[in-house]
């Protein structure tokens, strides 16, 4: 710290072990230096992180720098980043000599654009002509015209950390996977069929996933299963004419590329924050109460203390009791409505009756009401459209 008064000097934590906490604050930290948002004279330097007791819990444990979860991504921001595995001790070293220096150490990013960076700058990540060659012959060998479009989907099972890092279940059981953040991939095969029919191909995404596709639709492409690589799931995320699935890892590798998004299954709603986005849409789980035998409305799932940090929340916790709460999956139909209403919007420019524009307004209305606990920052352009058809039969919702 003596030479703080001259330059100042940051250490880094690259969470680099899951995809969601890894890609998207990197690019964050790109972007705000960018723009001239990081402090004068400071020098960062990063490292490879790994929390220990997470580490400790696994039948093999590795170094940090062994754990990345895609050795592409993590070959194309080097260039961006000042990487130094040897930084861990002096971090450590730092923060057992300086207690409260947190104020030195760049904080961990949340895998959330607050301020709007990726709707305003571009992506940082561009491919080689030897990449774009490789990422062109690798669609072909999957049976996909390379000039033709395509949309990536994905649905979280719950697979990736049993599979690619299994515990010691003897002493700290298995993984276990909130069933609210698990979906069935099953219910995304009609959506597919459907965007085939627009001249679409539809590529499964997915890294250790838990079943393959069921369907003779050749332009439906099960690649988490048959062909997944690391560099492809960078190169399929930023090539896609957008992405459809759930508030999940996967979806921040086409984050950073820009890519328009439908996310479904969104729980709790405070994920409508990591979700917004000019071009985005998103359509929710209901909260269906056992004991009022109906779905609650978005007040009362945010007064229940169920929007927000479900299910850390103690409000939330005797709510998931008192009421007997189920967090339903949407609907192979719901899913099918709001893509092809985003895929409308973005193509042909779709226009909305007055009362679609007043239930999207309404929605907004109750964002504003709860920006706290949804986590929308004070002054940070907010979009984002629910599905059309979802407000439709579900205005109880608003009330």
């Amino acid at each position: 710290m003596a030479l703080k008064p001259v330059v100042h000097i940051r250490f880094g934590r690259i969470w680099s072990f899951q995809l969601g906490q890894f890609a998207i604050p990197i690019e964050l930290y790109l972007c705000e230096r960018d723009e001239g948002k990081l402090p004068k004279r400071t020098f960062d330097v990063f490292y490879h992180y790994d929390n220990e007791d997470f580490n400790r819990s696994l039948k093999n444990p590795v170094k940090p720098v062994d754990a990345v979860c895609n050795l592409f991504l993590d070959k194309k921001f080097k260039p961006f980043l000042r990487i130094w595995e040897g930084a861990r001790r002096l971090d450590q070293l730092n923060r057992f000599l300086t207690p409260g220096s947190n104020q030195f150490i760049i904080p961990g990013h949340e895998p959330v654009d607050f301020d709007g960076f990726l709707d305003r700058s571009p992506a940082h990540i561009t491919f080689t002509d030897e990449e774009e060659h490789l990422g062109r012959k690798n669609l072909i060998n999957m049976g996909i015209d390379p000039d033709a479009p395509f949309y990536c989907f994905h649905s979280r099972d719950g697979m990736y950390l049993k599979i690619s890092r299994p515990r010691i279940a003897s002493i700290y059981g298995e993984w276990t996977d909130l069933s609210y953040r698990i979906s069935s991939i099953k219910r995304y095969i009609d959506c597919a069929d459907e965007l085939t029919k627009l001249g679409y191909y539809a590529i499964r995404m997915g890294k250790q996933v838990a079943e393959s596709l069921d369907t003779d639709n050749p332009k439906i492409i099960d690649y988490a299963t048959k062909y997944h690589s690391d560099f492809m799931d960078v190169y399929l995320s930023a090539k896609c004419k957008f992405f459809l699935g759930t508030n999940s890892g996967m979806t921040a590798l086409p984050l950073i590329f820009r890519k328009p998004h439908v996310f479904v299954n969104v729980f709790p709603l405070a994920e409508v924050s990591y979700c917004a986005g000019e071009h985005n849409f998103f359509i929710p789980r209901h909260v269906f109460s056992n004991t009022k035998g109906r779905n609650l409305t978005f007040r009362e799932t945010m007064e229940l203390g169920l929007g927000s940090e479900y299910p850390k929340h103690p409000r939330g916790l005797e709510a998931l009791s008192k009421y007997g709460i189920d967090i339903l999956e949407n609907s192979s139909e719901q899913i099918t409505s709001v893509t092809l209403e985003s895929q409308s919007f973005l193509t042909t420019g779709m226009k909305y009756t007055k009362h679609d524009e007043a239930l999207q307004a309404q929605v907004m209305d109750l964002i504003m009401e709860y920006k706290e606990p949804l986590r929308i920052k004070q002054g940070r352009p907010f979009s984002i459209r629910v599905g059309q058809q979802f407000l439709r039969d579900n205005e109880d919702w608003l009330n």
